[in-house]
């Protein structure tokens, strides 16, 4: 189950472990040099799929890659790396991804690849319940803890757990069936992460400790397992029971079953006879559903279907009786496929803030977090309501150490400036929470802001791929910059440069064969005089067709404009003069439209002005092929061959 871990893991290893063992060089730029690792790391992510390491393939991406170290050495050397604008920009992007980098890796390294696993297989389970009061009375918690443990003992005694739910179990949905909750997968509801956690760890016939989630203690025990069912798109035709008329849903399915072995198709059948209002004018849509979305008869027939297009036998369930059209089945085994669906369901999940903490856990463990509750104490005991205040000052005039990290230390005076900075939190409770509460919170959120910062100021020197990312983004800056100076700028702004280009290559930009086109509205709410100016218009030019319908007023307005062949404008009608389009009647507008050609123009050059926006392209295409040839005469290209050409696998 762990495969797609190791898939996951295999780039970063491959990324990362040259700087642990051999990192050879593939080329050098001047006296920068291009490791390895930098190379598989850029050819990997901007090829995906289509990075298969052949020759061809390797080859073109160094040339592609040496053509951007040239412009980023040359905006170095162009000092642009110091500008403030940029270096801003930069810290600005590197604060945003390390915000999040830490707990976003833990979700797509472990999280994400942890729901895909476990969405392979359904697991039937069945639970015994001991609810907790909402109160968070302590007694009620204790009492409830004891129910559970006593339970737990029954079970180690020999009684059966069907018996034991039934007895015990406080989960009226499950408990008269012995506890029995189905079959289910993952992800299951928010909140529930831990029972997901138990329930994919045991083996079939075997049942969990007594363990807490937010609606009480339970424990669970896996009764079987299959491969995930998945999800599949489907329609029906249903035909409800009349409870006066047992027979009557029974013989009519069966007689729509009949029609559709002798081929009438499905959707039409369900919009003429099926009872289900909400789906039968969709042809009886069901759209996509997984397990545990229908009853077990509804669910059982649908993903029996084997193939597209396949329908069920009648069946029954309690609402009618029913037949059910397989339209497609969605496989859930492609990660590539799934994972932007699981990272959004993961992220609006309970357990993205357990990752969220687990990480600042593993950051307390690594850099040796110690605390000092005595002097949390002694910072709480000096508050009062003031705290509440935007004028609260820190009551605490020798500055106590709260905790520490590795040899530095965060004390009261640290605390207190995250205490006025984040007013806000502070002022609102405004008495309504006991002091300590507050402070306590405050404190948690201090300690766990304290520590991801620490760790987000190691990142590049422990984490070779945001290393990468720091480094592809600030080369990326350097590379707009330096283009925009040398190339973009001066397409735009070089006009004897851009004209002499243009009648260089001037016969490059010519019209194909063009209609001239007038395209015609009649304002006019009426058929018979929109049909007289129509037909008016098939044997007389443009001019003919104003000056006889416009003399008194504007009946007829128009457009006059030049179409290329091919054009949209140009749909239905013939590529010939004198051509006419249909006559067509805009009923929201009260108005009637159609266009006609009133000549053909011959291929022709275009002007500058005409041809501008390709021109300015082909300019700027020019001069960084001119830019680059001349960076290559500037910096010095070395190309490794043999550890090139160790990356080739075919």
């Amino acid at each position: 189950m762990k495969k797609v871990f190791l898939l996951l893991s295999a780039l970063f290893i491959v990324v990362s472990g040259f700087s642990q063992t051999v990192d050879p060089v593939i080329f050098k730029v001047g006296n920068i040099p291009v490791h390895q690792s930098e190379f598989l790391y850029i050819y990997q992510k901007n090829n995906g799929k289509k990075a298969d390491f052949s020759k061809q393939s390797l080859e073109e991406y160094l040339d592609l890659y040496i053509r951007f170290k040239l412009k980023v050495a040359k905006a170095k050397e162009m000092r642009l790396d110091t500008i403030p604008e940029l270096i801003t920009e930069l810290e600005g992007y590197r604060k945003q991804l390390s915000k999040s980098y830490l707990v976003d890796k833990e979700v797509n390294d472990r999280l994400v690849v942890e729901v895909f696993e476990r969405m392979q297989k359904d697991i039937n389970v069945s639970h015994i319940l001991i609810t907790l009061n909402e109160t968070n009375d302590p007694s009620l918690e204790t009492t409830a803890e004891a129910k559970i443990n006593h339970v737990y003992k029954r079970l180690q005694e020999g009684v059966p757990f069907e018996q034991l739910a039934v007895e015990h179990s406080e989960d009226p949905s499950s408990r008269n069936n012995g506890g029995s909750l189905g079959y289910v997968t993952s992800m299951l509801p928010d909140g529930f992460y831990e029972f997901e956690n138990i329930a994919y760890s045991l083996k079939p016939e075997e049942y969990s400790k007594p363990f807490k989630t937010h609606v009480g203690y339970h424990i669970v025990k896996l009764n079987a397992e299959r491969p995930a069912r998945g999800e599949i798109e489907a329609a029906h035709i249903m035909i409800l029971k009349k409870n006066d008329d047992l027979a009557y849903a029974k013989n009519k399915i069966d007689s729509i079953y009949q029609l559709l072995l002798k081929g009438e198709e499905f959707d039409k059948l369900a919009k003429i006879h099926s009872t289900d209002r909400k789906t039968a004018l969709q042809g009886g849509y069901l759209g996509f559903f997984g397990i545990n979305k229908y009853e077990m008869p509804f669910e059982e027939a649908a993903f029996a279907l084997t193939k597209d297009g396949e329908f069920s036998k009648p069946f029954s369930t309690t609402a009618g009786w029913h037949i059910i059209k397989r339209i497609s089945k969605v496989a859930r085994n492609d990660f590539d496929k799934v994972k932007r669906g699981i990272t959004a369901q993961v992220l609006n999940d309970g357990r993205y803030n357990i990752a969220k903490e687990k990480v600042i856990q593993n950051i307390q463990k690594e850099n040796n977090f110690k605390e000092n509750k005595e002097a949390f104490n002694e910072f709480i005991h000096q508050l009062d309501q003031e705290f509440f205040t935007a004028d609260w000052v820190n009551p605490v005039k020798e500055p106590l150490t709260l905790f520490s990290l590795e040899k530095n230390s965060f004390t009261t005076d640290d605390f207190a400036v995250f205490c006025k900075t984040n007013q806000r939190d502070r002022i609102r409770y405004g008495g309504n929470t006991p002091i300590p509460m507050v402070a306590q919170q405050l404190y948690n959120q201090f300690v766990n802001e304290t520590c991801l910062g620490w760790e987000e100021d190691k990142l590049e020197s422990k984490y070779p791929d945001f290393k990468a990312l720091m480094r592809e983004y600030a080369e990326g800056i350097l590379l707009f910059e330096a283009t925009k100076r040398e190339v973009w700028d001066k397409a735009s702004q070089d006009v004897e440069g851009l004209t002499a280009f243009f009648e260089k290559n001037s016969k490059k930009y010519t019209w194909k064969q063009r209609a001239d086109l007038y395209t015609y509205t009649i304002q006019l709410n009426d058929e018979a005089k929109a049909n007289e100016i129509y037909a008016f218009a098939f044997n007389n030019n443009h001019e003919k067709l104003i000056e006889k319908f416009n003399k008194d007023n504007q009946l007829v307005i128009f457009t006059r404009s030049k179409v290329e062949s091919g054009s949209n404008d140009l749909v239905y009608m013939k590529m010939e003069k004198g051509d006419i389009s249909a006559l067509n009647y805009d009923s929201s507008r009260g108005i009637y439209k159609f266009r006609k050609i009133e000549d053909i123009l011959a291929k022709s050059p275009k002007s500058l002005d005409e041809a501008k926006g390709y021109v300015i392209a082909d300019y700027q295409e020019f001069l960084e092929k001119a830019w680059v040839e001349k960076l290559r005469k500037e910096f010095k290209v070395e190309i490794e061959k043999t550890p090139f050409e160790k990356l080739i696998k075919k």
